[in-house]
């Protein structure tokens, strides 16, 4: 069976479209399908020596943007962006590169306005990761200064303001930060003794969802965070205030892995993705239909199409 992967702004308000990677032969592209589930999912990427995955919607939902790497090769990341209209057979002629050629890029990510896109990039000693903005054509590229953290899973808050992201400095395992787009910020949104990473703010503002473990995360199972930003009074940032945590859309430790990569545009589902099914997938799926919306890693691009379909019958 195949894997699928939906990362970052994921599902779109304007189009009610949602993007995902999926593995079905021959590897990694990237697709997209109806949020009501109707219709057949679409492959929207081919390539032949690559692969495409961890995609993210334009604000207008007409393009997407994506992580690319050579077949069989984990590093050498590049990002590429191409519109969600037309067929995978159109790819080599729209899509567009806009990485630098030197860099290892991943995890591209929009900003609301559509005027920026965040990705994370290796730093010169190749050993840890940074924070880069750049125009939709990778051109005006600029470092964010995130101090000595080693920087991932970035996304922009609704105001286009903020990045949030996860950072540890190798002597702790990472928490949440967030930075101003215009670097004059860096706030650290919790000091937990576990992981925290893969943070997406609501549409609202109000909220944050994260994945979590009091353990390393690769290999271990991972529960849902939900943090509530309360500010602290007045026409404030949404980081002026405290951080609490709330509880998850899913009461107990999920007993899969999962990831908090995006929202519904109304914010009231976070969208787990990354997730491994275990014997107990099936309790877990029911319970997560009545507040997020997730994937079966190993069940491909059909079963995500009507998964979708039972959550927003079960939720509107």
């Amino acid at each position: 069976m195949d894997n699928v992967n939906l990362p970052g702004s994921a599902w779109n308000g304007e189009t009610e479209l949602v993007t995902y990677s999926s593995t079905a032969d021959p590897h990694d592209e990237i697709w997209v399908v109806r949020a009501d589930g109707d219709g057949e999912p679409r492959r929207i990427t081919s390539h032949e020596r690559e692969v495409a995955y961890e995609p993210s919607f334009s604000p207008d939902g007409n393009e997407v943007v994506y992580e690319l790497h050579p077949l069989d090769v984990e590093d050498e990341g590049r990002i590429a962006r191409r519109p969600v209209e037309g067929s995978d057979d159109d790819t080599a002629d729209v899509e567009v590169v806009i990485s630098p050629e030197d860099a290892d890029c991943r995890q591209p990510n929009w900003a609301p306005e559509g005027d920026l896109i965040v990705s994370q990039c290796t730093d010169d000693d190749g050993e840890s990761w940074a924070l880069w903005l750049a125009d939709p054509d990778g051109d005006d590229r600029r470092l964010l200064d995130t101090g000595r953290l080693d920087a991932t899973d970035a996304s922009f808050s609704p105001d286009g303001e903020w990045v949030v992201f996860s950072g540890g400095d190798g002597e702790r395992s990472a928490d949440l930060w967030a930075v101003a787009v215009d670097g004059d910020d860096l706030v650290e949104l919790t000091d937990d003794p576990g992981y925290e990473g893969a943070p997406s703010w609501s549409p609202d503002s109000q909220r944050i969802a994260c994945e979590a473990s009091d353990r390393d995360p690769d290999g271990h199972r991972t529960t849902i965070k939900v943090l509530d930003l309360e500010p602290a009074g007045g026409d404030v940032a949404p980081l002026a205030g405290t951080v609490s945590v709330a509880p998850p859309p899913v009461s107990r430790p999920a007993p899969v892995k999962g990831r908090m990569r995006a929202w519904h545009p109304s914010s009231e589902w976070p969208v787990s993705s990354n997730v491994t099914p275990s014997p107990r997938t099936q309790e877990w799926r029911a319970q997560a239909n009545r507040g997020c919306v997730a994937e079966e890693r190993r069940r491909g691009q059909v079963a995500i199409a009507s998964w979708l379909r039972l959550t927003v019958a079960s939720t509107i």
